[in-house]
């Protein structure tokens, strides 16, 4: 539920940015859905039914959210090329990521550089937060 309500809550807040006039609201999900399969299906599971609760209700200010998931392979490389094509070419501004320390940063750090939303949903390391932290990066692992 915690998941459903931080969720809620992030694209609440980022849909006031003029840069989200258009619909839908695309975000952008990388996992470690072959490495952690067990873990990562659980957290997809959650997401899901947190999409399907906000969509049936409107969506956020009106607007239907997307969400475009990818499997990291468990490789940083990987997870960046990803997250370079759901930024590029499908417009997301969001990206959320379940996966291994590593990864979570480089992703942190394409969205930092690229001045979009990281959310992690594993909370890995203290790095993602307070060392190489942003301010748009999250945390609502634990």
């Amino acid at each position: 539920m915690r998941i459903f309500f931080t969720f809620a809550a992030l694209i609440v807040l980022f849909s006031f940015d003029p840069a989200w006039a258009e619909s839908p609201i695309k975000m952008g999900d990388v996992g470690a859905y072959t490495t952690d399969p067990r873990r990562a299906m659980a957290y997809k599971n959650g997401w899901e039914l947190a999409l399907k609760e906000i969509n049936k209700n409107g969506g956020v200010n009106g607007k239907k959210i997307e969400v475009l998931s990818r499997d990291d392979l468990g490789k940083p490389a990987t997870a960046l090329r990803v997250a370079e094509d759901l930024y590029n070419r499908d417009g997301v501004t969001i990206i959320n990521g379940f996966s291994l320390a590593n990864i979570e940063l480089a992703l942190s750090n394409f969205a930092k550089k690229n001045g979009i939303v990281f959310v992690s949903s594993n909370f890995n390391s203290d790095k993602l937060i307070w060392d190489e932290g942003h301010d748009k990066a999250f945390s609502i692992g634990s």
